[in-house]
């Protein structure tokens, strides 16, 4: 406006086009946040800033605003006459207010719309994973044949929960606890079968299975096998064969010899055969050989 307090008409027409221009720019930069049709958007927005910038360009061409002022702060009022009645100020009325020019108002609109594009532009970072909780620590000597130095060696081995031992071999297990010098009473043949009970969290499982084992191994009931009675197995036990493993594993030579040791004439050439069944879980497969068997003895061997 000039300095005389009435429009002119270059005002005008640079007015309508700033405008013009203000509003192709809020309209863009509106579609942008709202994610609708981006291209076009960002050419409104462009667009928009280009007409605003030309308007102020016009503006400084067409009206030279500096002429009407004797330094960019102070307006340098002409045109009002001394005799006029100056109208009362109301005490505080316009403190503390400042009036900001077309030009201010037209950068001010650019930066606007230029951050609402650059914050949309910008990827968005990827949201972070929550850290791991901390697995608890097993009681380990729940399991029979694990005592507190045990437990401590495993745990130096990094073998602290009943799932690890479970995924564990006898054997690893053994050397787990001989590398951190500690010595074992037995071995660790039934751990990863209780610790499995114990992860399931089957305490009367694990209950009657510590029930029966003795150094560490799992006395089994050598009985069901056809030709096995009680003294026999007593018999068995006596000579370290306490489990379908260990008589899986025996010879049928040493088996006999034992048997004639104790002046018994039981022949136990199926022993080991039955016994494979019971340790690989095929009930099926034991129950239908045991059913061809006479005396604990094969058929076709009569």
């Amino acid at each position: 406006m000039s300095a005389q307090g009435h429009f002119k008409q270059e005002e005008y027409i640079v007015a309508i086009i700033g405008g013009l221009g203000l509003t192709a720019a809020i309209v863009g930069a509106a579609m942008m946040v709202m994610d609708v049709q981006a291209d076009n958007a960002r050419i409104a927005v462009y667009a928009g800033l280009v007409v605003i910038l030309g308007a102020v360009a016009l503006w400084l061409v067409l009206l030279k605003p500096w002429l009407e002022f004797d330094d960019l702060k102070t307006p340098y009022f002409t045109g009002h006459h001394h005799d006029h009645h100056e109208e009362p100020h109301e005490e505080g009325h316009g403190e503390g207010l400042a009036t900001s020019s077309p030009a201010e108002v037209v950068l001010a609109a650019a930066q606007s719309a230029q951050a609402s594009h650059d914050s949309h532009s910008q990827p968005k970072a990827p949201p972070v994973a929550p850290e791991p909780k901390a697995t608890t620590a097993d009681d380990l000597t729940l399991i029979e044949g694990v005592g507190d130095k045990i437990a401590a060696a495993l745990h130096q081995a990094g073998i602290t929960s009943f799932a690890h031992i479970a995924a564990k071999t006898p054997t690893e297990l053994e050397t787990a606890v001989k590398a951190q010098n500690v010595d074992l009473v037995g071995d660790a043949k039934t751990w990863p079968r209780q610790a499995k009970l114990a992860a399931a969290g089957d305490a009367n499982g694990l209950e009657d299975l510590k029930r029966r084992v003795k150094e560490g191994k799992v006395l089994d009931d050598l009985t069901i096998l056809e030709g096995i009675g009680p003294k026999i197995q007593q018999i068995l036990r006596d000579h370290g064969i306490i489990t379908f493993a260990d008589l899986a594993e025996a010879d049928v030579e040493n088996l006999t010899k034992i048997l004639r040791t104790a002046k018994l004439p039981t022949i136990p050439d199926t022993w080991p055969k039955q016994a494979e069944y019971l340790v690989r879980g095929d009930l099926s497969g034991f129950e239908h050989y045991k059913g061809q068997l006479k005396g604990g003895r094969e058929a076709s061997s009569d």
